[in-house]
């Protein structure tokens, strides 16, 4: 622990330099502090870009991404076929995984904030409530969705895995042997005991929460504030999904006066490079890819664009970003698998 705080003087928040985080972030690295160092490095550039590395205002971030149109969609919905459909087409995997960084970053804030009061160490449990779930959209290992799944996991092991103890799957469908193979080999198989399915509410979510902590819908006593606002499990009611929410690939570009686009190309395994625009004040950013792959764009030094690691299924990536300065700005692309190239489409416009 005195190791990894040395070696990050100058880059851990102060909100982190606890032994409870500085504990949870070495063993989510199995003590290897190299790895452990990187990580956080990466983690710290991502929270900065996001705006949550301020605890003063990390509420107000959290409370504008919740009128987001992605966590207005998502806050609480069924999973049946044609909302996952519809889904897909109305949020980008990137907007998505910007919405849930946000949201794990105010978790782990009150975590903390908990544990300094309390002097203990805390930790999240998860209720997941499958009731009338369609599980047909997840029963594919490549499925747009389980792809976007994939990258929250990734979210998830790389900042937060010892900050969400036990995820309780509660009504869990007639097919769970056949979802739960699929899901075996998207979760790392360090986390698999954390996952509890419980088929009788509320006896089997005691081992895990008191009554008063189980939601009112679940046989327990706890109901959140605002009547109408939430579902029986405690989930606020999500907007239903319409044509008007779907996203208009095209127009991003139309509206910059760019037509032509190029195709996509293969992208070997492994890291690139590229030095591209010099002395504009906008870039304008698209990328396609049929495999997972982790990009940004950086300038002076500072990310303009979350490092995340993700494909995308269903819509391109697309993004404007308002420069720094007039210095050169650069792309990074990352084919994470090791041996299988991946079809991408990076396209770049500077104004």
């Amino acid at each position: 622990m005195t190791d990894l705080r040395q070696r990050l003087e100058g880059i851990l928040d102060p909100q982190h330099d606890t032994p409870f985080f500085l504990a949870r972030w070495i063993k989510a690295y199995n003590g290897n502090v190299d790895q452990a160092v990187t990580k956080y490095i990466e983690y710290s550039k991502i929270r900065k870009l996001m705006g949550t590395d301020d605890p003063k205002t990390i509420k107000e971030v959290y409370e504008k991404n919740v009128a987001t149109s992605c966590a207005r969609l998502v806050s609480q919905s069924r999973l049946e076929p044609t909302w996952v459909n519809e889904f897909m087409k109305a949020v980008r995997v990137g907007d998505y995984l910007q919405a849930f960084f946000i949201s794990c970053e105010y978790f782990q804030h009150m975590v903390l904030e908990h544990e300094k009061k309390s002097g203990k160490e805390s930790h999240g449990i998860c209720i997941y409530d499958m009731e009338g779930a369609s599980v047909a959209p997840y029963m594919s290992l490549n499925s747009a969705i389980n792809n976007l799944m994939q990258a929250r996991i990734h979210i998830w092991i790389d900042f937060y895995s010892e900050l969400l103890r036990h995820v309780v799957i509660v009504n869990p469908p007639r097919l769970l042997a056949m979802i739960w193979k699929v899901a075996s080999f998207i979760l790392p198989s360090r986390v698999h005991s954390r996952f509890h399915f419980a088929t009788r509410c509320p006896q089997q979510l005691l081992p895990f929460l008191s009554l008063e902590a189980i939601p009112t819908g679940l046989g327990g006593s706890w109901k959140p504030p605002g009547e109408g606002k939430f579902e029986g499990n405690g989930c606020v009611k999500g907007a239903p999904i319409t044509e008007s929410d779907e996203l208009e690939v095209k127009k991003f570009w139309r509206d910059l006066g760019v037509m032509d686009l190029p195709e996509r190309q293969p992208l070997n395994p492994g890291r690139h490079e590229f030095k591209v625009g010099e002395g504009c004040e906008n870039a304008a950013y698209e990328f396609m890819t049929d495999g997972e792959i982790q990009t940004w764009i950086e300038q002076d030094g500072i990310d303009l664009t979350p490092r995340f690691v993700f494909a995308t299924p269903k819509l391109p990536e697309q993004f404007t970003a308002k420069l720094q300065s007039k210095a050169p700005v650069y792309v990074t692309i990352v084919n994470k698998n090791k041996v299988f190239s991946v079809n991408t489409t990076v396209s770049l416009h500077f104004y």
